[in-house]
């Protein structure tokens, strides 16, 4: 088990690389604070960028990821889990097939997402893999544990537990965490093997 806690630090570990969807409209960074790491503007929250991290490592069934979290009114902070990551042309790495667990206002939803550049104005064809509704208050501090089990996702974020089973998870995969959709502070990512 490794812990990384986003309060003490002031860049991405070396475990992870910036890796962003698709559709990502810009490449940003996490700005570091201490509060942890920020998508967003200190003076005006309402400013927000879509960033995510992912580990070098491959892991396999029984890894369990955990990311400690928040959003400020609305937001999506999420875990992700890819099968590989490729430079873009902009030599920014961009994630294949995906799976995104999403806290949000509303509980968790699992949206499966599969690369479609023909479809130049969206490049990806999003699939809902499952959900589960509960309420998630702005600024409440958010567990958010995803243990891939073979072809399941068991996922449970602040208690409220699922599972969700997609035959096109990986065997092998990276994981990692993307702020999104909101102002979102990541305060510790542990990764269990």
């Amino acid at each position: 088990m490794k812990t990384y806690n986003f309060k003490s630090i002031d860049a991405v570990p070396e475990d992870f690389v910036y890796s962003y969807a698709p559709f990502a409209p810009e490449h940003k960074k996490f700005t570091f604070a201490e509060q942890g790491a920020i998508n967003y503007d200190t003076e005006n929250c309402e400013k927000f960028d879509y960033v995510s991290i992912i580990s070098k490592k491959k892991y396999t069934s029984g890894a369990k990821i955990t990311a400690k979290c928040s959003f400020k009114k609305f937001g999506a902070p999420l875990i992700v889990l890819c099968d590989e990551f490729s430079p873009a042309e902009d030599g920014e790495l961009v994630y294949g097939l995906h799976f995104e667990v999403v806290a949000w206002k509303g509980g968790c939803n699992v949206w499966h997402i599969i690369p479609f550049p023909e479809n130049t104005s969206r490049p990806v064809k999003v699939l809902k893999a499952g959900s589960l509704a509960f309420e998630i208050k702005d600024e409440e501090e958010i567990t958010l544990s995803v243990e891939v089990k073979g072809k399941y996702l068991h996922i449970d974020v602040n208690g409220n537990k699922f599972v969700c089973g997609d035959p096109c998870i990986p065997e092998r995969f990276h994981l990692g965490y993307t702020a999104c959709e909101g102002a979102n502070e990541l305060y510790s990512i542990t990764i269990e093997e």
